[in-house]
């Protein structure tokens, strides 16, 4: 008698399950600390908050801190230079990456094992998400 090895259960119903890899969050992270990140949202991030923090020193007012946040924004906006994995899709969006899900890169995110002890149906059917 031959046994054959029981493979799990594709998870595409899986609420996590995104182009193939697992967006669940990981288990004691404190939020904003996800090395899942997208790179360019977090440079983004950074920027931001120093431009913040430059504005509280300096006292700005608000359009005046607005200016310090844009202006530092601004030389961030060349995508293909700040991720090497950037790839247009073709979107008006900010961040219009194929790779961008939410704040996460999908290219850093695990491939999904199938159906796991993490698993959470979707609360819409497989199907009505590809319409």
């Amino acid at each position: 008698m031959t046994f054959k090895k029981i493979l799990p259960f594709p998870a595409k119903a899986c609420s996590f399950f995104v182009h193939g890899r697992c967006v669940a969050p990981k288990t004691g992270q404190t939020p904003g600390e996800d090395e899942r990140q997208c790179r360019v949202f977090e440079l983004w991030e950074r920027l931001q908050d120093n431009a913040l923090d430059m504005a509280e020193k300096w006292r700005l007012n608000g359009n005046q801190a607005v200016q310090l946040v844009a202006g530092s924004l601004e030389q961030a906006q060349d995508l293909g230079r700040l991720c090497a994995g950037y790839r247009a899709d073709g979107t008006d969006d900010v961040l219009d990456c194929i790779f961008a899900h939410e704040h996460l890169c999908i290219q850093i995110l695990p491939p999904c094992t199938g159906v796991c002890p993490r698993f959470q149906a979707r609360s819409k059917p497989v199907s009505d998400l590809f319409h």
